[in-house]
C-alpha cells in the first residue's frame, strides 16, 4: 500500500470514529467510564494501520455512523474552509490563535494538543473552547451563513437546562464565551458573512438574568456523602490479580482495575477535603503541596480564592483548619506521591498529569451514578455543607463568607488583615459533627 492510500485510509476511519465518540459522548457514555477516551487512530505505521482503520470502522458502524467517501474525507480533513464562510470550530480556532499570537507563544493546532501530556493553554483558554466546543455540539458544525436565530433559541434553551445541574455561573461563563469569541471574530474578520442581528441577539441573551435552580444551594445531605465514601472505598479495595496477564482483554481490564483503584482512593480523600474546606473542583485542580500545612499542630488549608479576583481586585484570603480525620489521609497520600509530580499538585492522574476539574466532576458523577444519587446532587453541593450548617446554628455571616471565600463588602476588612486560622473554627466543628461522627 502506497503512501497516499494509506494516508486517505486513514483519514475515512479517523473521521467516522470521531464522529462515533460524538455519539458515545452525547449518550453520556463517557460519564459512565471517565478513564477511556476514544480518539480515533491518528499514528500508525506498516501493518498495523489494518487493525488500526478496522477497529475505527467497527466502532463507526455499531454506532451508526454512515460511510464517507476516501477522497471527500480527505478533502474534509485537509480544506481551508473559505475566508468568508468558515465553520464554527474555524472561528474557535481563530480565536485561539490570536490569543496566542498576541502573548507572543506558539499556536498549537486541535491535533497537536492532543497528543501533548499537558495543555499549552491557560485556563481561561480551555474554559472558552470548552464553552465554545459545547456551542458547536449542541448546533452542529454549521457554516457561519448557516446560523439563524432558531439555532440561538436553541442553544440558549439547551444551556439553561444544562445549568440547572449546574453552578449559577456557569450559564452566563457559557453565554459569554460565545458572545466573546463571535465579537473577536466581528472585530478582526468583518468581511466574513456574519448573520444579521447576531450581536444584538447574543447581548440580549447574556443580559438576561438566569435564576439558579433552589436545589443548587442544597448541601449534600450526610447519608450520601457517606454512601460516596464508601463507593471509593469499594473502588480502591478492586483486585486487579483477578484478570488473566495472559490475554489482551485479560491485560486491558487489570490496567483498568489498577486505575480504578488509584482514582477510588484519591477521590475520597477529594470528597472529604470539599467538605471540609468547602471547594470546588477548580479549587482540587489547582491545589499544590504549599497550600497545605500539615502540622500536628493545627494543621490548616490556606488557598486564597482566585475565583473573585476580577471583581475584588484581588484573590481573597481563605484559610481553613483541616478535620483530623482528613489530615491523617493528606499525610498518607503525600507519602505515596512521586516527587516530581507537576508544580507540586496534590491530585494528580496515574499517568502524572494535573487531576483536571472536568476529571474531577466526571469522577464524582459516576459515583453518585452507582450509589443510586445521580438524578438530584453533584460534586458541587459539597461546598454547600458548610454555610448551611453554619446559618442553622447562628454563625455569624463574615465568617461564613471568610469559609468561602467570598468578598466582605465591609469598611472592617481594610482594617482587620488576615483573620486567624481559627475564626471558622466553629463551621469546622459542624461539618465534623454532622459528617465526619458516627452516623
Amino acid at each position: 500500500m502506497d503512501e497516499v492510500s494509506t494516508t486517505r485510509m486513514l483519514a475515512e476511519a479517523k473521521i467516522r470514529s470521531v464522529m462515533a465518540s460524538e455519539k458515545l459522548k452525547q449518550e453520556g457514555w463517557y460519564d459512565r467510564h471517565p478513564d477511556i477516551r476514544i480518539d480515533g487512530p491518528i499514528t500508525v505505521y506498516g501493518d498495523e494501520v489494518y487493525d488500526a482503520v478496522e477497529t475505527a470502522h467497527a466502532l463507526a458502524d455499531r454506532m451508526g455512523v454512515p460511510q464517507i467517501n476516501i477522497t471527500e474525507a480527505i478533502d474534509e480533513a485537509n480544506a481551508v474552509p473559505s475566508d468568508s464562510n468558515p465553520r464554527l470550530s474555524r472561528i474557535g480556532e481563530t480565536w485561539l490563535r490570536h490569543k496566542c499570537e498576541a502573548s507572543g507563544r506558539r499556536y498549537v493546532d486541535a491535533g497537536e494538543r492532543k497528543k501533548l501530556e499537558r495543555s499549552p493553554l491557560t485556563k481561561h483558554e480551555r474554559d472558552t473552547l470548552a464553552n465554545w466546543t459545547r456551542f458547536v455540539n449542541c448546533l452542529g458544525d454549521l457554516r457561519l451563513a448557516e446560523l439563524g436565530p432558531e439555532h440561538f433559541r436553541k442553544f440558549y434553551a439547551w444551556a439553561s437546562r444544562e445549568a440547572a445541574k449546574r453552578s449559577g455561573c456557569w450559564h452566563r461563563d457559557v453565554l459569554g464565551s460565545v458572545k466573546m469569541v463571535f465579537g473577536h471574530g466581528q472585530r478582526h474578520y468583518p468581511d466574513w458573512k456574519w448573520p444579521a442581528g447576531i450581536t444584538e441577539r447574543l447581548k440580549a441573551y447574556t443580559a438576561k438574568r438566569y435564576k439558579p435552580a433552589e436545589s443548587n444551594a442544597e448541601p449534600m445531605p450526610p447519608s450520601i456523602f457517606r454512601a460516596l465514601l464508601d463507593r471509593c472505598d469499594a473502588w480502591a479495595a478492586i483486585d486487579s490479580e483477578q484478570f488473566d496477564r495472559s490475554t489482551q482483554s485479560g491485560r486491558a481490564k487489570r490496567l483498568q482495575a489498577a486505575r480504578k483503584r488509584r482514582q477510588g482512593v484519591q477521590m475520597r480523600m477529594v470528597l472529604q477535603l470539599a467538605a471540609n474546606c468547602g471547594l470546588n473542583a477548580t479549587d482540587v485542580e489547582r491545589m499544590s503541596w504549599t497550600n497545605l500545612n500539615l502540622s500536628t499542630d493545627g494543621p490548616y488549608l490556606d488557598m486564597p480564592r482566585e475565583k473573585v479576583r476580577h471583581t475584588a481586585g484581588r484573590a481573597v484570603d481563605r484559610r481553613t483548619p483541616l478535620i483530623p480525620a482528613v489530615a491523617d489521609a493528606i499525610r498518607r497520600w503525600q507519602s505515596t506521591q512521586p516527587p516530581s509530580s507537576p508544580d507540586g499538585l496534590v491530585f494528580i492522574t496515574d499517568q502524572g498529569t494535573p487531576l483536571t476539574s472536568v476529571t474531577v466532576s466526571r469522577a464524582a458523577r459516576l459515583l453518585l451514578q452507582e450509589a443510586g444519587h445521580d438524578t438530584t446532587f453533584s460534586f458541587k453541593h459539597l461546598r454547600n455543607i458548610g454555610p448551611t450548617l453554619a446559618a442553622a446554628a447562628g454563625v455569624g455571616d463574615d465568617r461564613i463568607a471568610r469559609f468561602l471565600g467570598h468578598e466582605l463588602r465591609l469598611t472592617s476588612r481594610y482594617y482587620r488583615g488576615r483573620q486567624p486560622v481559627d475564626f471558622v473554627k466553629p463551621i469546622i466543628d459542624l461539618i465534623e459533627k454532622h459528617y465526619f461522627g458516627q452516623p
